[in-house]
C-alpha cells in the first residue's frame, strides 16, 4: 500500500467511529461530528504530550467538559 492510499483509509476510518459509532453514546447528541472531526484532526498533528485538556478547549472554542467527553469516548 502506498501512503495516500494508507492515509485514505485511516482518514476513512475516523469518520466511520464520529459518524457511526459515537452516536451511541448519549453525551453526543448536542456534539456534531464536525466538533469531534475537529479536535481528532488538531490532536493529530501535535507531538504527544505536547498540549493539555484546557489548551484543546481553549484553540477548538470548545468547553473543557465537551473535550473530555470526547477524549473519554475515544479512549
Amino acid at each position: 500500500m502506498n501512503e495516500v492510499y494508507t492515509h485514505r483509509l485511516t482518514n476513512d476510518l475516523i469518520k466511520k467511529i464520529v459518524q457511526e459509532d459515537l452516536k451511541y453514546f448519549a453525551l453526543f447528541n448536542k456534539i456534531s461530528n464536525d466538533t469531534i472531526l475537529r479536535l481528532i484532526s488538531y490532536l493529530a498533528v501535535k507531538k504527544p504530550g505536547t498540549t493539555s485538556k484546557s489548551a484543546l478547549a481553549q484553540s477548538l472554542n470548545l468547553n473543557i467538559r465537551t473535550v473530555n467527553n470526547i477524549l473519554n469516548a475515544l479512549e
